[in-house]
């Protein structure tokens, strides 16, 4: 069996980096039409998103743009000693540094949109996002200190062989987060959804918050397999490690783009009867039962939440604060 050597490590990361940004861009085109076309207000949670759609877009862009730089200066327009390996296997070359920045900007932002849908879903309790937050500048501060670290060793060989502790303690915590912050955010609403079931059925969206929970743990699922993979062939010292870690720059906003695209498929034609479940206890002992049945008109179908009296306005912002992701 053929080694797998950097060259052809390489050429097979651009390829399959650029089958996810071609699914990147799908998405992105969809979300922006969410986003802009069929935006009803000028909410805190959609400038969020948006600014959020059009940042993972510009660094997965850049991100595929070094890509291909580098391979056509290592195998068409280099000509020295030791061919495209030479070119290829310089850790601290500018191009290797820049994409370790951009999948810890991608990263760092996908998370941190993670832990503020968390936030927003616990009905902004600062303590409940004490450890995410922990876990967040962890990966923060062990990555930025990992790219000091390639950016200063002017050596040529593995980028994992100098790295290892830095970049081993970043994929860590980015991982554990990730799993600990969905888990937390899915528990947020199955608890709603048990606590809520008699009104969910009376206002039929029930099925609508089971939907929501799959898209969550779906998406989380697509990025965490691909984060323990870039794990796995890091620690092993495989090549296949820069075709798996670069294509987790591009599946980060993929998996963000999906939780608005489902998300609003899913929940766009009943949001209010999802506003329900959002109501403290204190507010379902004050309005009562009797009071949801003004929340249906007389032809039987469900009315709108600014419809019925006395009835909070629901906030869109909050629409999108489920949705924004890593």
């Amino acid at each position: 069996m053929r080694d797998f050597s950097i060259g052809p490590a390489q050429i097979v990361a651009l390829f399959m980096t650029c089958i996810f940004y071609g699914i990147l861009l799908v998405t992105t085109g969809h979300c922006l039409n969410i986003l802009l076309l069929k935006k009803t207000r000028n909410t805190l949670g959609h400038r969020i998103a948006l600014a959020a759609t059009l940042c993972m877009l510009a660094i997965a862009s850049n991100d595929v743009a070094l890509g291909l730089v580098h391979v056509l200066d290592a195998f068409a327009y280099y000509t020295g000693p030791g061919g495209a390996e030479a070119v290829l296997g310089h850790v601290s070359s500018w191009i290797n540094v820049v994409k370790l920045g951009n999948y810890m900007l991608q990263t760092t932002i996908g998370d941190f949109l993670l832990v503020y849908r968390c936030y927003v879903i616990h009905n902004r309790r600062r303590a409940v996002i004490a450890l995410p937050i922990v876990l967040w500048l962890m990966f923060v501060v062990t990555y930025s200190l990992a790219i000091y670290v390639t950016a200063n060793r002017h050596a040529f060989g593995s980028i994992s062989s100098g790295q290892t502790p830095f970049l081993t303690a970043a994929i860590v915590a980015t991982l554990v987060q990730n799993i600990v912050t969905t888990g937390m955010i899915v528990y947020r609403l199955w608890s709603h959804e048990r606590r809520n079931g008699d009104i969910l059925a009376e206002c039929s969206a029930r099925h609508r918050i089971t939907r929501l929970i799959g898209i969550i743990i779906e998406s989380a699922a697509f990025y965490t397999i691909f984060t323990l993979l870039t794990l796995v062939t890091f620690l092993t010292n495989n090549n296949a490690d820069y075709a798996v870690s670069d294509c987790v720059v591009q599946i980060i906003g993929v998996s963000f783009n999906l939780i608005i695209i489902r998300g609003h498929g899913t929940l766009s034609a009943g949001w209010e009867e999802y506003e329900q479940t959002q109501i403290s206890s204190r507010r379902t002992d004050h309005i009562g039962m009797t009071d949801m049945r003004p929340a249906l008109s007389e032809s039987g179908h469900p009315r709108k939440v600014s419809e019925i009296p006395g009835w909070p306005e629901p906030s869109i912002s909050s629409k999108v604060d489920v949705h924004v992701v890593e």
